[in-house]
């Protein structure tokens, strides 16, 4: 096999990610602060920090959709259900192996099938849920005089907190995936340069 050097992330792609990764990090640990796990910064300041960046991240997502929809970026979430299969079999046996990765990257296609239902999920499902559930937090008082169900009113922060803790899962698992390319920083490098070296199937 031969080697190449394509370019995967475009700017935009790269400053949407390192930002994001800035506002999750800043969510969480103010996140936590809130809910008493830590006492590293005052409750008052982490609430205003943390529905600021709160803020910015919605602010960031809308850019982010806006950007896929207007690019075509989209189409990066298009793939065979058959591909799923094999990439779970890389993950689970053949990395273990040193077999060649399944999923060769283009240009129109950077993400592998598993990578493409976690961060649609992430995006589409997650992120979402968590902003609706910290808005109706955050304007709590609001909400009340809209007849929504009590159930529902009284387990917002509940089900907040679980986000967060799924957010936290999905920040450890997509750290250790960073680890699993050809050198363990290479994944690193390509989201901070924009360019990878992949080989080229024959």
């Amino acid at each position: 096999m031969t080697k190449q050097k394509i370019k995967i992330y475009s700017t935009f792609i790269r400053f949407w990610h390192w930002t994001q990764v800035f506002l999750l990090a800043t969510l969480a640990f103010t996140g936590f602060a809130v809910h008493g796990t830590h006492h590293l910064i005052h409750f008052d300041t982490a609430v205003k920090v943390h529905n600021i960046a709160g803020i910015a991240l919605g602010l960031l997502a809308f850019a982010m959709f806006f950007y896929y929809f207007t690019t075509g970026e989209w189409k990066q979430y298009k793939f065979d259900k058959m591909d799923i299969f094999s990439q779970v079999k890389y993950y689970t046996s053949g990395i273990l192996k040193g077999e060649p990765h399944p999923h060769q990257k283009t240009e129109i296609s950077r993400l592998n099938p598993l990578q493409k239902i976690t961060y649609l999920n992430f995006k589409v499902l997650i992120l979402p849920i968590m902003g609706i559930t910290g808005t109706m937090y955050l304007y709590e008082e609001y909400f009340y005089h809209l007849n929504l169900p009590l159930f529902i009113l009284k387990n917002v922060a509940v089900i907040h907190t679980i986000g967060a803790y799924i957010l936290v899962a999905f920040v450890i698992v997509h750290v250790y995936m960073t680890t699993t390319g050809h050198t363990v920083t290479s994944h690193i490098k390509t989201m901070l340069t924009g360019w990878e070296e992949v080989e080229k199937h024959e």
